[in-house]
């Protein structure tokens, strides 16, 4: 009975210790405070040292499932996870969990060798982008013109992926590329596309993309230039692009709202302490200064 009653806060227990662990974000000193946030958001500079802080947690372990020799084994946790990055710094969650949204395609089709080495590159720090949208075609994906032709040693892309978080700071991307002509949802696949594999010149980087929210983050895009990848790059069979992509977003779409989670209960903090402090000529019984943000997730 008692191991039953606790079984739901074990869930936790890995976010209070990343809480501990990231310490007081109303601390300026801190790398990831609360003023370290507002200071690079203005700047649009990306969140290096609170990306490395987390890297050094090895947080991106939790993208990697158990059977892969990663820490992911519920959704349930890593929800927990990414709502306490997000509370301190929404640029900082999504820059860094996108790795996940590059990567679920190779847990959901890929084959054995194609997970191992998905795994290899997060553990090594690599960082993994998801190649889908394009400039002319916005969410309508089944628009889309990058091509991948086929060769003898597997295929060669050639088109534009846009709007992509970490296109230019990525290892790999999983790329939604237009394998066939037949207009219908079976022209399209995903290829496995690891920068370390193919020629440099094969690819550029587009610039990065001035945004109104998230201004530090590396939204850009990339470009192919008959960027030959082998057979082994295909995740899935021929023509399944759309239904893993599908398949993916329907996995991912769980994780978002710890974002939203993550950045209302900031806001909900600051009103609280606000309300809590704030003095008006005719009221004498407020608070003259104000609460100390809790980092304690226990408390959330």
């Amino acid at each position: 009975m008692r191991s039953e009653a606790k079984q739901p806060l074990a869930l936790y227990a890995s976010a209070e210790e990343l809480e501990r662990y990231l310490g007081d974000p109303a601390d300026p000193a801190n790398v990831f405070s609360f003023a370290r946030s507002i200071e690079l958001d203005e700047r649009d500079e990306y969140p290096e040292q609170a990306c490395d802080l987390l890297d050094a947690w090895n947080f991106h372990h939790y993208y990697i499932p158990q059977e892969y020799g990663g820490r992911l084994k519920s959704f349930d946790e890593l929800i927990s996870l990414v709502r306490v990055i997000a509370r301190r710094d929404l640029t900082v969650a999504v820059a860094h969990v996108k790795t996940y949204l590059g990567a679920v395609a190779i847990w959901v089709a890929g084959d054995e060798m194609q997970r191992r080495r998905m795994a290899r590159i997060i553990k090594n720090g690599g960082q993994v982008a998801l190649g889908l949208t394009e400039r002319a075609h916005g969410s309508d994906i089944l628009a889309n013109e990058t091509q991948a032709a086929k060769t003898a040693n597997g295929y060669a892309l050639s088109g534009e992926k846009w709007l992509i978080n970490n296109a230019t700071r990525s290892a790999a991307m999983t790329v939604f590329v237009r394998t066939d002509n037949k207009v219908g949802p079976r022209d399209f696949s995903l290829l496995l596309f690891e920068k370390d594999r193919v020629e440099k010149s094969s690819y550029t980087h587009l610039p990065r993309v001035k945004t109104h929210g998230l201004r530090g983050a590396d939204i850009s895009g990339i470009r192919f230039h008959d960027c030959e990848v082998t057979s082994d790059a295909l995740i899935g069979a021929p023509g399944s692009g759309l239904e893993i992509a599908l398949k993916k977003l329907q996995i991912t779409r769980s994780i978002v709202p710890a974002l939203s989670l993550g950045a209302a209960d900031t806001a909900l903090r600051a009103t609280m302490s606000f309300a809590a402090w704030r003095k008006s000529p005719n009221d004498t019984h407020c608070r003259s200064s104000p609460t100390k943000y809790s980092a304690n997730f226990s408390s959330a």
